[in-house]
């Protein structure tokens, strides 16, 4: 094979990820939820058939966003930067899988999407709202340059205080020097679970510094 068709190959090649690059994120991107068909919804109501629906809840569901509105959220700004490809691509896959048009109304959207779906799917259930604490290392720093995204308990349990369909998850690092105390007013203010991700948040969960949260954890302050 000639030079001059390896570089004619190489160009194609190159021109086609570079349409994959864009192309993927619109071929993924989720349409407005819309109620189900009569097949589909009857075959719903016969999966919950003898089933107390208000005690099916969804305990796996992340609220993230960009900080708009003042819910203090926040990502990796790599996955914002056009200087990193790999994760600005991985960005805009999950922005178009949650339907987000408008970085600007980002938060807002995301939660009204959130309260739709369920809604539609099972109106008398939950959904178990996680918050997403920082990484914080073994001297007890946050280091939000090693967080991939971070959102606040505060907005976890504003957004549960608003709408009926969701139950507050926080996130509270355990090599935090103030995590029990932290604990302590997320359970007042009605918490009902904390969420982790040892390895994206830096935790140990054998190690000593984690003896103190779960004591707090074990206590009928917490139950």
């Amino acid at each position: 094979m000639t030079r001059r068709k390896w570089l004619m190959l190489a160009g194609a090649g190159l021109l086609g990820l570079v349409g994959l690059r864009f192309a993927v994120p619109r071929i993924m991107r989720s349409r407005a939820p819309r109620a189900a068909g009569r097949e589909a919804a009857a075959f719903i109501e016969r999966c919950y058939s003898g089933l107390d629906r208000t005690r099916v809840w969804d305990t796996h569901v992340h609220l993230v966003g960009l900080g708009t509105g003042g819910s203090g959220c926040r990502i990796d700004p790599e996955m914002l930067s056009p200087l990193h490809p790999v994760k600005s691509f991985q960005f805009d896959v999950y922005k178009s899988g949650a339907g987000i048009d408008d970085p600007e109304t980002a938060d807002g959207d995301y939660v009204a999407r959130l309260l739709t779906l369920q809604r539609q799917a099972n109106p008398q259930g939950k959904l178990l709202l996680f918050a997403f604490d920082f990484f914080v290392d073994e001297e007890g720093v946050e280091r939000p340059e090693r967080s991939p995204l971070h959102t606040p308990n505060d907005y976890v349990l504003r957004v549960a205080d608003a709408h009926e369909e969701f139950v507050p998850c926080v996130s509270i690092h355990p090599y935090r020097r103030d995590c029990v105390e932290r604990l302590d007013a997320a359970a007042e203010r009605g918490a009902l679970a904390v969420k982790w991700l040892p390895n994206a948040m830096g935790i140990d969960p054998a190690s000593e510094r984690c003896d103190a949260f779960y004591r707090r954890m074990r206590s009928d302050a917490c139950r």
